[in-house]
């Protein structure tokens, strides 16, 4: 069963995608590759940040991966 929460955070990633797409292809049809690149990082910086912080978590690292 799908939760509210669950469908809020698959809208909020899509949206992110959309936006991270349309200025990765921006860059891209510049010639900006390095641009490009780093759009790409950020984004999967800014969607594991999205994602801890729907799961309540203040870090985006997996539980396992923390040093105590």
């Amino acid at each position: 069963m799908t939760t509210t929460t669950e469908i809020v955070l698959a809208e909020e990633l899509q949206s992110l995608h959309t936006s991270y797409v349309r200025a990765i292809n921006s860059a891209i049809d510049s010639g900006d590759d390095q641009s490009a690149r780093d759009l790409g990082v950020a984004h999967d910086r800014e969607k594991a940040a999205l994602v801890a912080a729907h799961r309540g978590r203040a870090s985006s690292r997996p539980r396992w991966f923390r040093r105590r």
